[in-house]
């Protein structure tokens, strides 16, 4: 096992291994994101902090139908992998079905459950082939799962989406009581099908409920449509106990491991012993923490973990309750708010409050370095296959392939299409991608126009190329790693029919940020009112160029600027920080007026980022789900209602779909939210209820590129 642990955790990204007799087998990468449900997993993400260094989130998922050998193994390979590497993972227990928002956050376009596992026989995930043949149940507006089902009509019901894989096509087939939303999530999860595991070969076929089903369903499904059943409701996963949080001692001194309680939430720092291990214990909100102290003995750190296993079941607790288990000196935020006051090493000062709710906040998000995928594993949430320098080829979409000039790749017009080509070279053979880019504003013709020229262009190469389809706003971080670590630039105006890419509006203002998914510069309305303190941003006009960086900018952001304006500008820019505008940059915007300046725009939203919730009864029951990872514009669902909380102030966003139940719960619910924070949050928190269409700029300067021409049903 030493030689598994020696290549755990060393360079940035994703490894995952299945247990299989007591051993560890690594996952290809091919793979990641399919779980056997009679399996457990190992799942160890690699992050590199701003200052160079490394810290680890360690994984065990266990399966619905895994033994109890199984999940003995992962626990205790889990603690080996630990002590390996020197108790500094943060270690988290994953159940199928309840995973935490940060394991969903891993996987983009969710996760799928297979049936079978290694003591049934295990069978790797079928990639590339016409053999497949399996039914996915697809459930989840937001944390997506997708769990293999018998392949038989009674298998389906009329609430939620199925995804068919049969031989070379994927069919998706939508209940009558689907909405937009989920329809969205689970076309993701068959492109992605045909992305990764089909090499972008294959047809996928949408059928709505009370269709007419293509012979081919029929064939492969036992049964008959009648057997479909009634929907089935979701589960309501935010509660509102407000019971305090316990911690508990765990003490092996006398030669006998004793448990005695400290006290309640909020805690002190001070009473916690490097010589010993706790439990921290929020079980009625789902989660209980051990902490090990830098002293505490082998028996104390095993026997922490052991009494939080039996608290779940002595408790009675859910189910789906997580352990987080972490050494002193690697607390998570989630951890630390249940401190009145906490001080990190060589701090002379507490880091004050944490602004989540105890339920739902998770660790600090990590942005993407680009800079160091030439020495760093490619994670493979994002399907990073290389560092992006192979060679690139672009074409412009219009009667058939326009070549772009190559001085201006990374420039794209949002109301065209285009195809990239992109070579590379892992091993002996050469391999290809091939991106169809559809700019938000392209007409429905020059959209349909891209996908027919991407299978024309995979066929010249005998259809090797894998194939993505690409909406704006949704790049993958592979292809934005295709120009030279810069950020990838999206303008209006109007572009020329010709081999040269023109028509940049001579008075332009773009934004520039920086994300978990890497870099964009995107034109946004040339007003005062679309700057954003959290930002860097570009003013082109006739006779200058600006660069305007906002209190809480970047330094990467602050670079992308300097290159967006050098690309675009003729005229040399002029750097204005925040506060320090000249006349003529507020003349070019019409003028100084308000715009996103909200304070905590000014913060690192790194150590702690906003958090955006849906509010929805779309089953019946009131469901209340996070969006996990990173969020724009797109992820507000109109048939929602949505909560973002951005500490100070909780927002109450209602969707013109928003049915009379939701509009009534969510204030409450917003409610119960502050006084379920262990911290003993405000009570006066502030609660803000806008519409849909009538956002303030204290609302859309959280959500990077705010559109307000923005068309919901477009993008659902």
């Amino acid at each position: 096992m030493t030689a598994v642990f020696e290549t755990a955790g060393k360079k940035e990204g994703l490894q995952i291994w299945r247990v299989e007799n007591f051993k560890l087998v690594e996952n290809s990468e091919a793979i990641h994101g399919n779980f056997y449900v009679g399996d457990s997993y190992l799942l160890l993400k690699t992050i590199k902090t701003r200052n160079g260094k490394l810290r680890w989130d360690l994984h065990f998922w266990l399966g619905s139908e895994s033994s109890q050998d199984e999940r003995g193994a992962a626990a205790i390979l889990t603690c080996q992998m630990d002590e390996y590497m020197g108790g500094d993972p943060v270690q988290y227990r994953q159940l199928q079905g309840y995973e935490s928002s940060e394991f969903m956050a891993m996987f983009k376009t969710g996760v799928k459950y297979m049936q079978g596992g290694v003591e049934s026989g295990f069978k790797q995930v079928k990639t590339n082939v016409s053999e497949s043949k399996r039914l996915l149940h697809v459930k989840g507006r937001r944390s997506v799962r997708a769990t293999e089902v018998p392949m038989k009509w009674s298998s389906f019901n009329h609430g939620d989406s199925f995804i068919l894989d049969y031989e070379n096509n994927v069919y998706q087939w939508n209940g009558k009581e689907c909405n937009h939303f989920e329809k969205l999530k689970a076309n993701n999860v068959a492109r992605a099908i045909i992305s990764y595991e089909k090499g972008g070969k294959g047809k996928l076929i949408k059928i709505e409920d009370g269709e007419r089903i293509p012979i081919n369903m029929l064939q492969a499904l036992l049964g008959t449509p009648g057997d479909i059943l009634p929907s089935v409701p979701d589960d309501v996963v935010l509660s509102t106990d407000t019971s305090p949080a316990v911690l508990y001692h765990v003490c092996a001194d006398t030669g006998k491991l004793i448990i005695t309680e400290i006290g309640y939430a909020p805690l002190e720092q001070d009473q916690l012993d490097s010589g010993d291990s706790y439990i921290l214990d929020n079980g009625s909100q789902g989660k209980i923490f051990v902490w090990k102290g830098k002293g505490a003995s082998r028996e104390e750190r095993l026997g922490a973990l052991e009494y939080a296993n039996k608290f779940i079941e002595r408790k009675n607790y859910s189910e789906s309750t997580g352990i987080e288990i972490m050494a002193e000196g690697a607390e998570t935020i989630l951890f630390k708010q249940f401190f009145s006051s906490w001080r990190n090493k060589d701090e002379t000062v507490g880091f004050g409050k944490i602004y989540a709710a105890n339920k739902i906040a998770k660790i600090e998000q990590i942005k993407f370095d680009m800079k160091s995928l030439n020495d760093s594993k490619l994670a493979a949430k994002y399907r990073m296959v290389d560092d992006g320098s192979g060679k690139l080829e672009i074409w412009r979409v219009e009667d058939g392939f326009q070549s772009v000039d190559p001085s201006m790749y990374g420039v794209f017009y949002d109301n065209h299409c285009y195809i990239m080509l992109y070579t590379y070279k892992p091993s002996r053979r050469e391999e290809y991608i091939i991106y169809f880019w559809q700019g938000r504003q392209a007409p429905i013709q020059k959209v349909t126009v891209s996908s027919f020229l991407a299978v024309e262009l995979c066929r010249k190469y005998r259809d090797r190329p894998v194939q993505v389809r690409v909406i704006q706003g949704k790049e993958p971080p592979h292809l934005l790693s295709l120009f030279g670590g810069k950020p990838m630039i999206i303008v209006s105006g109007n572009e020329k029919i010709s081999n040269f890419i023109s028509g940049i509006d001579d008075v332009a203002l773009l934004q520039i940020f920086c994300t978990a998914t890497g870099g964009r510069a995107i034109q946004v309305s040339t007003s005062a009112g679309s700057l954003n303190s959290n930002d860097a941003f570009v003013l082109k006009t006739r006779s200058s160029c600006y660069i305007w960086v906002g209190l809480g900018a970047s330094d990467d952001e602050i670079d992308g600027a300097k290159f967006v304006a050098n690309k675009l500008c003729i005229h040399t820019p002029v750097v204005r920080k925040e506060g320090k505008e000249s006349p003529g940059f507020w003349y070019w915007l019409g003028g100084k007026q308000e715009y996103a300046n909200h304070p905590r725009l000014h913060e690192d939203l790194n150590e702690n980022p906003p958090r955006l919730f849906g509010i929805s009864d779309a089953s019946g029951r009131l469901v209340v789900d996070e969006v996990p990872g990173d969020f724009t514009q797109a992820d507000l669902c109109e048939d929602d209602v949505m909560m973002l909380d951005v500490w100070d102030q909780i927002f109450i966003w209602i969707g013109n779909g928003a049915n009379s139940q939701e509009r009534k719960e969510a204030p409450k619910l917003a409610e119960d939210y502050i006084k379920s924070d262990p911290r003993k949050r405000d009570a006066r928190t502030s609660i803000i209820t806008i519409t849909q269409g009538n956002e303030p700029l204290s609302f859309t300067g959280f959500l990077p590129t705010w559109d307000p021409k923005f068309v919901y049903s477009k993008t659902l």
